[in-house]
């Protein structure tokens, strides 16, 4: 069962770091990974595991707090505002954690691009992994 979790976290993780990175190619002029000390693809791994933290906490959070959804779909709304202050705090760090973000606007974009990746790799995930039997 912790294999089977942290097969998923390293799924999401990786999903993450690859976003980001397409995001910065997307929208090259107003997302920005690396500064004079990292390079954008180690700023991707530091920017998508602090994510993975956060959205891989929001569950468990929610369990805690007896919070039920009907549909799992909600949770992609969650991970968008769980996400929103966390990118921005982030972004404001740039010196630290590389990630340049030009206006707000993008941060929203980036927390639903992120959500929406984090979301689908683990349903899929989960899914994949019921399906070998390792569950």
């Amino acid at each position: 069962m912790d294999m089977d979790k942290s097969i998923i976290f390293l799924t999401k993780w990786i999903t993450g770091s690859i976003t980001l990175l397409l995001l910065s190619e997307i929208f090259k002029k107003q997302i920005v990974l690396g500064n004079s000390t990292m390079a954008g693809a180690m700023s991707a791994v530091i920017c998508s595991f602090i994510f993975t933290l956060v959205l891989y906490a929001a569950p468990i959070v929610s369990g805690k707090m007896e919070l039920k959804f009907k549909e799992e779909r909600i949770y992609i709304v969650l991970y968008v505002f769980l996400l929103i202050p966390f990118i921005w705090i982030i972004k404001r760090l740039s010196l630290y954690t590389g990630l340049g973000i030009s206006n707000n606007f993008i941060v929203l974009i980036v927390a639903l691009f992120v959500s929406l990746a984090y979301f689908y790799t683990s349903k899929y995930s989960a899914r994949y992994l019921n399906k070998l039997g390792t569950s």
